[in-house]
């Protein structure tokens, strides 16, 4: 190799080395950059950090901090399908919202349509009655009835059975 070709060659390591000075230059002016723009940032973030725990610092040390970043890092893929879990019913109830109104429209008209028809009432009186009976009756009354009832039902069903009888001649 002559002189030239060694001269040529180290040339042209010194223009590749003198390139990639300057990108690294370039990128340390970046990465200063972002600390000059960050450091406010995080100045302020720390400040008000701070400030936020000073009101539970009596209750809460550094030890439960650890402990609490300990099973975040432990529990992350839990965490993650917590998450997951979250946001598909998010979506699952916005895609749901509009049928969950036309439902919950239907079940207000029919229940005005039972007030206004006094179903309401009804039951409230009907709830009253059967409070008063109970309320007056003994369980030895309720097994004197119970004996009796399936008399009452064969007279009941004698008496339907004539009526159809009459119908039917």
């Amino acid at each position: 190799m002559t002189q030239e070709m060694q001269l040529a060659e180290i040339n042209r390591k010194l223009d590749v080395l003198l390139e990639r000075s300057e990108d690294m230059e370039m990128r340390v002016q970046m990465i200063e950059d972002l600390k000059d723009d960050l450091m406010p940032v995080l100045n302020e973030m720390t400040m008000v950090a701070i400030d936020e725990l000073q009101e539970v610092s009596s209750a809460f040390t550094m030890e439960d901090f650890f402990r609490l970043v300990k099973k975040v890092a432990m529990n992350t893929r839990t965490l993650e399908e917590m998450l997951d879990r979250a946001m598909a019913t998010n979506e699952f109830l916005t895609d749901a919202q509009p049928m969950l109104n036309d439902v919950t429209l239907s079940v207000v008209e029919q229940l005005e349509g039972m007030q206004q028809k006094g179903y309401f009432g009804f039951f409230a009186a009907a709830g009253q009655a059967l409070d008063n009976a109970f309320s007056n009756t003994k369980k030895s009354d309720l097994d004197a009835m119970a004996s009796n009832l399936s008399a009452v039902f064969e007279g009941i069903q004698a008496f339907t059975n004539a009526g159809n009888n009459k119908e039917g001649n």
